[in-house]
């Protein structure tokens, strides 16, 4: 996408998408993301919705318990009960965090954006999202 000019690339990650994930997995998905150079990258860490196959392998496994209140259903923000095979959800939400920072934070994106600004509108846009990216990955965990 990116050679073929594509102005806005959009890559979306999960950590623990699978209980028996492993640091190498997570090690290969940063490559990856690496490799593609998304202009805007989310990274997201599992959700186990009821109803799921992955809640009722969760549970089985003991990795989440069926009482989990729906204030713990969230992408962001929310340090949830579960846990998957090898991280915790805090290990995984510090993962989060090192993962948007190196991204977001490296000279490449960053020259990359100051190529992509063609408006004090762009500028506006970009300004803001970084603010509010600051503000929620660097506010305290919910509960």
């Amino acid at each position: 996408a990116n050679a073929a000019g594509v102005r806005y690339v959009d890559a979306t990650v999960i950590l623990g998408s699978h209980p028996d994930e492993e640091l190498g997995d997570i090690e290969q998905t940063m490559a990856l993301v690496r490799r593609i150079r998304p202009t805007i990258l989310g990274v997201a860490t599992v959700v186990p919705y009821p109803g799921t196959p992955l809640r009722r392998l969760m549970i089985e496994r003991g990795l989440l318990s069926d009482e989990a209140g729906w204030e713990e259903y969230l992408f962001y923000g929310a340090r949830p009960s579960w846990r998957t095979e090898h991280f915790t959800m805090a290990e995984l939400a510090e993962i989060q965090g090192r993962m948007l920072r190196a991204h977001y934070f490296s000279w490449r994106y960053l020259c990359h954006l100051a190529r992509t600004v063609r408006s004090i509108g762009d500028l506006r846009y970009y300004l803001a999202s970084a603010v509010d990216f600051l503000r929620s990955y660097h506010a305290p965990p919910p509960g």
